[in-house]
């Protein structure tokens, strides 16, 4: 499982290094969750929600610590967490350990190559709004509430027709 992951891990790495906006592609990936399953950002998925610090983190934490499995799936989103600034010592025997407590699935960003292209915000999570991979919509989201009534919204929009 951990040679198919690199090798998808590899192809999915984007050969450049600008982030992307509005109206770009982002290529599918596939990451493992908290877990060490994998699981695939392709087509499928509506909405990524993105975080690359502690204070981002704790925010989309406190939106999902109630129904966040089930927030996460009627918006058609996965939670990604680039940890790759986080000391390995850390990861491996704090911060992962308390991630595995949580009953919604958070992808790994563990060397933060699969999620370079995509932009962030310091301190606040990153909601991408996509169809078929194609970013329509970029949030940013400053507050708990926002970020509570963006996903509410994202999960009473129906997917695109296409």
């Amino acid at each position: 499982i951990a040679l198919a992951l690199a090798a998808l891990l590899a192809l999915a790495s984007p050969a450049r290094s600008e982030v992307l906006g509005t109206g770009a592609t982002i290529p599918g990936f596939a990451l493992e969750d908290q877990h060490g399953t994998v699981r695939p950002v392709d087509t499928s998925v509506r909405t990524i929600v993105l975080t690359r610090d502690m204070e981002a983190g704790e925010m989309v934490k406190s939106v999902l610590s109630e129904d966040g499995a089930a927030r996460l799936s009627k918006a058609g989103a996965v939670y990604v967490s680039d940890v790759s600034r986080m000391p390995g010592l850390i990861r491996s025997t704090i911060a992962e350990p308390r991630l595995r407590q949580r009953t919604y699935p958070v992808l790994l960003d563990r060397d933060g190559e699969v999620t370079k292209p995509l932009p962030s915000a310091a301190g606040r999570p990153t909601v991408l709004v996509l169809e078929e991979l194609l970013i329509v919509r970029i949030e940013e989201p400053m507050t708990p509430d926002a970020l509570r009534a963006l996903l509410d919204a994202l999960a009473e929009t129906p997917p695109a027709a296409h």
